[in-house]
């Protein structure tokens, strides 16, 4: 539903066409209300705590689908991340680490949930220090059987 834009005029409606035009307002405020609770939550503050020894991460089991999700993560002990596996195109995760240690690969291969970070060095990881912040986007998932690959937006060391 659009609204009329050139009503009430400034000149040729009455008062007692305004009530019209509220109602006609109201009901289009209330589909706008409807169709933003249709999309659900757009993003959303999730704690994870791994295992000593991951290396992978899954959206479905781990985490949320939502477009954009901050992780506080720590771990039970070393935990270096290779990959994180069904994401969907575009989805952002912003990961705060809570200790030291977890830490993401870099890798040179663009698939199967990789992270491809700002470091020149293949072979090399960003993290293992407490309040590191590292942001990724999703590029190729489909959310199911495709995981695309995660590049990073950018990073935040604690290092001061």
């Amino acid at each position: 539903m659009s609204l009329d834009v050139s009503k009430p005029s400034d000149t040729g409606d009455v008062v007692s066409s305004l009530a019209g035009y509220e109602r006609e307002t109201r009901v289009a405020v209330n589909s706008l209300e409807d169709a933003i609770a249709a999309l659900g939550a757009i993003s959303v503050q999730t704690t994870l705590v791994l295992s000593v020894g991951t290396t992978s991460i899954d959206i479905t089991t781990d985490l949320s689908a939502v477009p954009i999700e901050v992780v506080n993560i720590t771990g039970d002990g070393a935990s270096d991340l290779v990959s994180l596996t069904g994401g969907s195109k575009g989805q952002i995760k912003v990961f705060i680490l809570g200790d030291t240690d977890i830490a993401f690969d870099n890798s040179s291969t663009k698939a199967n949930g990789t992270f491809f970070l700002n470091q020149p060095e293949v072979a090399t990881s960003f993290g293992n220090a407490e309040n590191d912040i590292i942001a990724m986007v999703n590029v190729g998932g489909d959310g199911d059987t495709v995981s695309g690959y995660w590049q990073e937006l950018y990073r935040n060391t604690s290092a001061r």
